[in-house]
């Protein structure tokens, strides 16, 4: 493949793993959980500081990936799943007029 370049992604946390990842041929490299930890991130204010330090002493176990079916996994917290109740469910499904419809998304 000509014109082609590689990011390695995924498994990349220190010096090491990323020298790895230059041997085997990576242009560059893509680092998402390792970066939770930079002061950088909060300075940009991608992450709050409170966030930060929940996660970083979340014990094992206790943050999750999602994103898988988008493409664009994160790493988070473990919460409870939510039970939201949509209102816009019944227009979706052609049982609710207009009028209907904004009167349950105000109410």
């Amino acid at each position: 493949m000509q014109n082609c370049r590689v990011i390695l992604a995924g498994g990349i946390f220190n010096r090491e793993t990323a020298f790895i990842a230059a041997v085997l041929g990576a242009d560059a490299i893509q680092m998402g959980t390792a970066y939770l930890a930079t002061q950088e991130i909060v300075e940009t204010r991608a992450l709050t500081a409170l966030y930060q330090q929940m996660i970083l002493e979340s014990p094992p176990g206790e943050t999750v990936v999602s994103g898988q079916d988008t493409g664009l996994r994160v790493r988070s917290l473990r919460t409870q799943e939510p039970r939201l109740s949509y209102p816009w469910r019944g227009s979706l499904r052609g049982r609710q007029d207009e009028a209907a419809f904004s009167t349950n998304m105000e109410g």
